[in-house]
């Protein structure tokens, strides 16, 4: 290029315009020149298209080449990331222990009290006598890790107890990645009419990892409530279950929907009852048999042929912040120690009036800011009071507070003698969540005493992290936690929040169906009702306590804790069998510092 270049420069200076006339030449000499200058412009017009055109497809050939190399380097990393989640995919598994190729593995999910484990039992026919038997815990947690159990007939199945979620060790937001339900074959999930935020994880993460079709439900004691609903309806037990199944299908499915869409239509949902199924395996009662069916053909995808064995064809004032006392307590001392040194300080320095000054000056505006906040603060409390509908002056006010399906509304009902069919009835649902929003009732006979019924907290429209401020519980003269043997996230939170609060003197907790688990402790160990009373009462009192140490340390021995049934209750008020006397003693005890007349 450098040579032509040179080439056409001389050829410009020969032949540039606005030169001097030229030489003559011989005879066609200026003609062959300018051919010969033609010739040029022709041959570097020509160069000049090649070299682009060179430079073009070397461009595009660059550009392919790029592009082929990022090609490989997608493939190679896509190869390697494939190898590296399924390195990671193998290492989860043999960490669980578990084995996709020869296993088909049902996960055993949802809250605690659900009836996993005896589902586990029942399913392998196994009895408490024999070393394999899911232990099962009656008023308390009793699953703390996923548990495998291989049945002992069927080849390739494999039952896993997961622990019961929505509680202080198992919380709900990290359910679903904690117990790697995402490797299963089959989710179950074990439902009793609350609509857990356990539940709504397992579906939005199922739904997420594209896994919906794996999850079904099962509500594992129906027996107990249609039993509940002929006792109180006055309905056959066929119409009872048939009313039942609906209601309880549609309140699932409606709050499903929330969360997955349309596609919580399409979620299998089996009642059973596992106790009666266990009395006569061969005559259920229930949807079990459409469950085994649902399971066997579930397994049949990957293992062909008959599975053999059960698969065949207190204080009136509003509480203000955390600390708030403290601060103004450490506020006060500081005034009063100013105010002493400001006395020292004119009895030292009478004539230095412009510091005496000074220091009456920030004295009255320390004074008037303390005022003003106290007022603010008082004025804010005030408000809570009234947006709530709540007068401290008048009334003592109970919160019945806990998680869903405990018993509140009953419990208020039997307080008052209030029954079905009455104006200022609470309202009592079986199988599926009844108090959407918190509600006053004011004792009929008792002046001053009002229960509020609290909607019960875990669920997603009551989350557990702030069930306490939502619901104003710091307001209330007494707080009846409402129990039933699960450490739940709510308790935990009302604990931790009471403390933090100064007001854990105000806190009881309840166990408000201890009837029905002394029942099933007589069933299941052969003890007397005394003696069985006794292990359940001393079992459940431990464990709870055990939990809320951790949270509270050793303040969590001094919270009152009352055994009742308020069905029996209910039916024989004058002669309670459990602690209800002591559970109104406790009661009476604390609205008499306010109101000396009370008496429930």
């Amino acid at each position: 290029m450098g040579a032509v270049a040179t080439f056409g420069s001389w050829i410009g200076s020969a032949f540039g315009g606005g030169t001097p006339p030229l030489p003559q030449y011989p005879p066609g000499y200026n003609e062959e020149m300018q051919a010969l200058r033609m010739k040029y412009e022709k041959i570097e017009k020509e160069f000049l298209e090649s070299q682009m055109k060179n430079a073009q497809d070397h461009t595009k050939i660059s550009r392919y080449e790029k592009l082929l190399q990022e090609a490989q380097d997608d493939q190679r990393k896509l190869k390697e990331l494939q190898e590296s989640r399924l390195k990671l995919e193998r290492a989860r598994l043999a960490k669980i222990g578990m084995n996709h190729e020869t296993e088909f593995n049902f996960a055993i999910t949802g809250l605690s009290g659900t009836g996993k484990s005896y589902f586990c039992n029942v399913l392998r026919r196994v009895t408490s006598d024999q070393p394999d038997y899911a232990r099962v815990c009656t008023g308390k947690e009793c699953t703390v890790e996923a548990a495998r159990y291989p049945h002992p007939d069927v080849p390739h199945i494999v039952l896993w107890d997961i622990p019961g979620g929505g509680v202080a060790d198992h919380p709900s937001a990290t359910y679903f990645e904690d117990h790697a339900l995402d490797l299963f074959d089959v989710i179950f999930v074990f439902y009793d009419g609350r609509f857990s935020e356990v539940a709504s994880t397992i579906l939005e993460k199922a739904k997420e990892y594209k896994i919906l079709d794996r999850v079904a439900v099962v509500y594992s004691k129906t027996y107990r409530d249609v039993e509940i609903l002929t006792d109180d309806m006055g309905i056959s037990p066929d119409d009872a279950l048939r009313y039942f199944n609906k209601t309880v299908s549609e309140d699932f499915r409606e709050r499903s929907r929330k969360f997955i869409g349309s596609s919580a239509d399409s979620i299998p949902m089996f009642f059973i009852c596992a106790r009666s199924w266990n009395k006569n395996f061969e005559q259920p009662l229930y949807d079990e048999p459409l469950l085994l069916h649902f399971m066997s053909t579930r397994a049949l995808k990957r293992f062909a042929g008959d599975l053999g064995g059960i698969f065949v064809g207190t204080s009136p004032q509003p509480q203000a912040p955390p600390g708030y006392y403290d601060e103004m307590k450490a506020q006060r001392m500081r005034y009063e120690n100013f105010e002493m040194e400001l006395k020292e300080l004119q009895m030292k320095n009478a004539h230095d009036h412009t510091a005496i000054k000074n220091n009456e000056k920030w004295l009255q505006d320390f004074q008037r800011k303390f005022n003003e906040d106290q007022e603010r603060r008082l004025k804010k409390a005030r408000e809570r009071l009234a947006k709530i509908g709540m007068n401290h002056e008048t009334e003592i006010n109970f919160a019945i507070a806990g998680i869903s399906g405990t018993g509140k509304s009953y419990f208020i009902n039997v307080l008052r003698r209030v029954s079905y069919g009455q104006p200022n009835y609470a309202r009592v649902c079986t199988g599926k969540e009844c108090t959407a929003k918190r509600t006053r009732y004011p004792h009929p006979d008792i002046p001053h005493a009002f229960l509020w019924e609290i909607p019960g907290g875990g669920a997603h429209d009551h989350p557990s992290k702030t069930y306490f401020e939502d619901h104003g519980l710091d307001l209330f003269d007494v707080i009846l936690v409402f129990h039933d043997g699960r450490f739940s996230e709510v308790a935990s939170t009302i604990l931790r929040k009471a403390k933090e609060y100064n007001i854990l003197d105000r806190v009881a907790v309840v166990y408000s169906k201890t009837y029905r688990d002394v029942e099933n402790l007589i069933d299941d160990m052969g003890l007397s009702p005394g003696d069985a009373l006794q292990y359940f009462n001393s079992t459940v009192s431990k464990d709870f306590r055990k939990q809320s140490r951790k949270l509270i340390d050793s303040s969590a021995d001094s919270i009152p804790m009352f055994f009742i049934c308020a069905r029996s209750w209910n039916k024989n008020f004058e002669h309670p069998l459990y602690d209800e006397p002591h559970l109104l003693h406790f009661m009476s005890t604390r609205a008499l510092k306010r109101f000396p007349e009370f008496q429930v």
